[in-house]
């Protein structure tokens, strides 16, 4: 996704700057050579950082010419890219990053503002750029489980933005697919913002106890 410019001096801190105490420098990712009128996570597979090498899909092995029929995902993929709230998001996320990262006086948004597991421990600069501020916390303290690249790219597909508020992350419903899928990473305060907009569309609630809501343990 947020690939460092090439010409970035190696001493560069990161975006969230190092913790106070016990003089270590936390290694986060900085940088975002994105354009601003991209979406960010449609170019979480082409990212060449090589902090994320290992994470990278298996190539596609070559195929016959395309065939006029698109299978589901890719429909969805298809609207995706053209969702104006979903792409107003990402830019103003993008925005509001990229001046964090140049003052970090400035005033982040409440959804975007680090949380303290950010702020110590070392993780992937695109990770901030989720909205949801517990669902950061997990992904960064239950790294290891998962798969960073695919499960954006998921995200990004499952998220339905209400309301005219596009970085109250109150107004990011995530899909029932994703979070059974990534149920380690599902938090109450995650959940029930989706159980909210169920609740809305006279849908049935999301259990809690289906979903592994405990605190992870910090690594």
């Amino acid at each position: 996704m947020f690939v460092p410019p090439a010409s970035s001096p190696a001493s560069h801190t990161g975006q969230y700057g190092s913790p106070s105490s016990g003089g270590m420098s936390v290694p986060f990712q900085s940088g975002y050579g994105m354009s601003m009128t991209s979406d960010p996570m449609s170019t979480m597979s082409s990212m060449n950082n090589s902090s994320m090498a290992p994470m990278a899909p298996p190539p596609r092995t070559p195929s016959a010419p395309q065939a006029s029929q698109s299978s589901p995902q890719q429909t969805q993929d298809e609207e995706d890219e053209i969702d104006p709230k979903k792409l107003d998001a990402y830019k103003l996320i993008y925005y509001h990053l990229d001046n964090w990262k140049r003052n970090n006086n400035y005033c982040l948004p409440s959804s975007l503002r680090p949380t303290l597991v950010q702020r110590t421990i070392p993780h992937e600069s695109i990770i901030d750029c989720v909205l949801h501020p517990e669902l950061r916390d997990r992904m960064i303290l239950l790294r290891e489980r998962f798969n960073l690249v695919d499960c954006l790219h998921e995200y990004r597909v499952a998220v339905n933005i209400h309301g005219d508020d596009v970085l109250a992350h109150n107004n990011w419903e995530i899909s029932e697919s994703w979070l059974q899928r990534y149920k380690f990473l599902v938090d109450p305060a995650t959940l029930n913002i989706t159980n909210k907009w169920r609740r809305e569309r006279g849908e049935a609630e999301l259990h809690v106890g289906e979903y592994s809501t405990e605190p992870p343990n910090p690594v």
